[in-house]
Parts: C-alpha cells; sequence; structure tokens
C-alpha cells in the first residue's frame, strides 16, 4: 500500500490486519517514508471496514478478510462489498 501512496501524489490508504507488530510495523514504515498523513492503519476484519475504495490489495491477508473457518465465500464477499 505504501508503494501505491508514493506513486500516487493524494492518495490516501487503509491497512487492515489482526497483526499488532504487523501493525506497528506498517505505521512505522509509514511514518519513514513520510506517508504518516495519508496512511492508517487498523485492527479489525475487513468485514467490519465500509467502502466503497477505488482499489483493494489483498497481499497474503487472508487472516483480515473473514474468520478462516468459514471460508473462501465469506473472504470474497467481504472483498466484493469494499470496490
Amino acid at each position: 500500500m505504501l508503494g501505491l501512496l508514493e506513486a500516487v501524489e493524494g492518495a490516501s490508504g487503509l491497512g487492515v490486519d489482526r497483526d499488532d507488530d504487523d501493525l506497528a510495523r506498517g505505521r512505522a514504515d509509514a511514518r519513514r517514508r513520510g506517508l504518516a498523513d495519508r496512511a492508517e492503519f487498523a485492527d479489525r476484519p475487513v468485514r467490519e471496514v465500509t467502502g466503497p475504495f477505488d482499489v483493494v490489495l489483498c497481499v497474503g491477508s487472508s487472516q483480515a478478510l473473514a474468520d478462516l473457518r468459514a471460508g473462501l465465500p465469506e473472504a470474497l464477499a467481504a472483498l466484493h462489498r469494499l470496490v
């Protein structure tokens, strides 16, 4: 997400994860890259995020999409609602 924010002037982003260490790392990286004012990081499942968004990136973050026991259909539905 931060690379995209660097490439698109004025863009803002929301990073969603369930891991406190990953969120802290994202916030620190955003500060280091001068993007802290355009990057927000939240500890919550994607199904609790409301859109719409212009772009949704999903990179190895299945834990944020849905309860893994619920399966792929719920995860895909959560992503679909955001765009």
